[in-house]
């Protein structure tokens, strides 16, 4: 299975798919969605939504196609200290986090959203190089919830996003 997250020279960012991040009406936000309902026999089903966020604009378009395939909607954001805006206007079931970033590190974020009671309960999967045992405990330590290394494959990605969405 090829593994996918690795960092992405300059001139491929732009061989990217356009079509799967719309930009939002906030500068910086990428929404990647088919639908945001789909109809099943005798109901509706909702998408569940996940805030995908990381400093790299080509790992986010990278993360909402992988769940984009997979019938999930998403939300990226490249700037960490704009996650509590995210999250409140978003509502999002799950949130992927890369660790190293500037201005705030994944680390800090995730404890930073732990300690506040309305974020509290939002699951938080670190997707990260940063893979050490010591990293791993690092961010259980933070309060994260999930863990998925880069690269990573597709069926890691998703099977860990399942289990908290």
């Amino acid at each position: 299975m090829k593994r996918i997250g690795v960092p992405v020279r300059a001139t491929e960012i732009n061989q990217l798919p356009d079509s799967r991040g719309v930009v939002n009406r906030r500068e910086g936000w990428t929404r990647s969605c088919k639908s945001i309902v789909g109809a099943i026999s005798g109901g509706v089903e909702v998408v569940k939504k996940v805030l995908v966020v990381d400093d790299s604009q080509a790992e986010i378009r990278l993360l909402q196609s992988v769940l984009e395939q997979a019938g999930y909607c998403s939300v990226g954001i490249s700037d960490p200290t704009k996650i509590e805006e995210a999250i409140e206007e978003e509502r999002p079931n799950v949130i992927l986090l890369d660790v190293v970033m500037p201005r705030r590190n994944g680390f800090q974020a995730c404890r930073d959203l732990k300690s506040q009671e309305s974020f509290a309960q939002i699951p938080v999967i670190l997707v990260t190089s940063k893979a050490t045992p010591s990293d791993r405990y690092w961010g259980e330590q933070q309060g994260a919830n999930g863990f998925v290394a880069k690269p990573f494959t597709p069926d890691e990605l998703i099977s860990t996003v399942k289990r908290f969405a």
